[in-house]
């Protein structure tokens, strides 16, 4: 496998070892910042690699290959986790309603409209 090839690829591994690392950890925005460097890396290796042959090409096609597995799962993954807090914020957020009004015992507007909080960090 030549020089460049043997680059692109390796470059490809460190932004992939990258962004499972973020990933692992659930920092989408970490892992949302690696986006272009990935394709651009991505896009260098595939250009060179129709050239690549031999030992060392098999060995970093592996290595690759076993990372990209691993960023799809670790992708999927964070994408779920993303959905469950949508979904966790919108209940929030419906059960924040305003409370209907309601009379006290004196005829009069009741002034607890009941405690409702959102969230707003995770």
């Amino acid at each position: 496998m030549s020089t460049p090839i043997l680059a692109a690829a390796a470059r490809l591994e460190a932004v992939l070892m990258q962004e499972n690392a973020a990933l692992l950890l659930l920092d989408v925005p970490a892992s949302a910042a690696l986006h272009q460097e990935k394709l651009e890396a991505s896009s260098a290796l595939a250009a060179l690699a129709v050239t690549a042959s031999g030992p060392e090409s098999a060995a970093a096609a592996l290595r690759l290959r076993t990372l990209a597995q691993e960023n799809r799962q670790l992708l999927e993954r964070a994408m779920q986790v993303q959905g469950h807090i949508v979904e966790m914020v919108a209940r929030a957020a419906r059960r924040a309603r305003p409370a209907t009004p309601r009379y006290g015992a004196r005829g009069l507007m009741s002034q607890d409209g009941g405690a409702t909080a959102l969230l707003t960090q995770a």
